[in-house]
């Protein structure tokens, strides 16, 4: 019930699949799965997707980023 109302998203969802069909640790997948994900969204021309990215850099960054999924990607590398 926690994971279907928090809405995990699908990063989770392609990781619980190919868990469920191959021997790859569920935490192993989601992790290598989401860098290019944040790289298909950075490329998104969607403005909802982008609002959500703006919203979510505003609440966990102090510093404004023009492009929020490239500011994330390059935080979460270091």
């Amino acid at each position: 019930m926690a994971l279907s109302s928090a809405g995990p998203g699908v990063i989770h969802g392609l990781a619980g699949e190919l868990g469920a069909i191959k021997p790859y640790h569920h935490g192993e997948v989601c992790g290598r799965l989401l860098f290019p994900f944040l790289d298909l969204l950075a490329e998104s021309e969607q403005p909802a997707q982008q609002q959500l990215m703006q919203a979510l850099q505003s609440a966990q960054f102090a510093t404004p980023a023009p492009q929020p999924v490239r500011f994330l990607k390059d935080w979460l590398q270091q």
